[in-house]
């Protein structure tokens, strides 16, 4: 039995000194500055926002229980944690698809980039 655990051990060990220690390890690589966090209640807010920033979006009132996953969908990174609930959404900022999103909003429809 003390092979293994041994064997398991130096794995352990060597993922983590390469640096291919999962999702943990490559989100240390990049840090994300924590010094300030922009506060989202309605889309125009948004565009105050930095990418690669932390976001708090947090409106009076979701209308229903997938409006914080629309928010997430389309202003989140999602290379790194997005942590949400009733109260809010909690990520880091991208504005990658941020037109998309304006253009789906404006017109009512659900966008239809499946890939």
């Amino acid at each position: 039995m003390k092979p293994v655990l041994s064997a398991l051990t130096a794995i352990a060990l060597l993922s983590a000194c390469s640096g291919q220690g999962g999702p943990a390890a490559s989100s240390a690589a990049r840090e994300i500055d924590q010094s300030g966090i922009c506060f989202v209640r309605t889309d125009a807010d948004v565009r105050e926002c930095k990418p690669e920033r932390l976001i708090f979006i947090a409106p009076d009132r979701w209308g229903s229980e997938r409006n914080p996953l629309q928010w997430a969908a389309s202003f989140c990174n999602t290379n790194h944690q997005v942590i949400y609930n009733n109260s809010g959404v909690l990520c880091v900022f991208t504005d990658a698809r941020m037109n998309k999103a304006q253009d789906s909003a404006a017109s009512g429809e659900a966008s239809s980039d499946v890939q």
